[in-house]
């Protein structure tokens, strides 16, 4: 049986909310939770018996997107180190206002029909 196991911390001056700056907050869990339950039924645990499998993702800027940025981090990592999975995992942020796409919160993004 292999184990899998994601870790998320986050740099001391990430953002200003005091809720950021303590070592393991609630939301640095629920995003560590969520990252785990996206990468368990994608890596092929089997082939890895007896080991356990670590994913350590580190936040040093927040600019909005962070889970996206720790999913997307954590699929490259395992590409790299050539771990066996069954598809790749990808994710984006995306909204819809007032009829317009809304692809991130920046301000020079193009919103289109």
């Amino acid at each position: 049986m292999s184990y899998f196991i994601a870790y998320l911390s986050r740099a001391a001056l990430t953002h200003h909310d005091v809720l950021f700056l303590l070592p393991m907050s609630r939301r640095l869990l629920e995003m560590a939770s969520f990252v785990k339950q996206t990468f368990e039924p994608v890596v092929v645990t089997t082939l890895y018996p007896r080991s356990q499998i670590d994913i350590y993702l580190q936040v040093i800027q927040q600019d909005g997107g962070v889970l996206q940025a720790c999913i997307n981090a954590a699929t490259m990592a395992l590409i790299d180190a050539g771990v066996a999975m069954t598809d790749y995992v990808c994710a984006c942020t995306a909204g819809w206002v007032e009829r317009e796409a809304a692809i991130g919160k920046m301000p020079f993004l193009q919103f289109w029909n």
